[in-house]
């Protein structure tokens, strides 16, 4: 799998979301919020039960962190 990663800014003008069937069934919904808070609540999915985090969690927070460097 190979994920890119963006650092952009937010019209406030957008589209509905478009969700694939396993985004719909995990009860995906797009939210914006600070990114030390994202990486918080990665880190608290993390250290309860990892085993029952989602696969791409513990790479979302790793990503996080690097693009935290790059945000003003």
């Amino acid at each position: 799998m190979t994920s890119y990663y963006y650092i952009c800014e937010i019209d406030e003008n957008y589209f509905d979301l478009c969700l694939d069937e396993y985004e719909k069934e995990l009860g995906f919904s797009p939210e914006w919020i600070n990114i030390d808070l994202a990486i918080k609540k990665n880190k608290i999915i993390l250290n309860s039960n990892s085993q029952k985090a989602p696969r791409w969690t513990k790479r979302d927070t790793y990503v996080m962190k690097q693009l935290k460097k790059y945000i003003k």
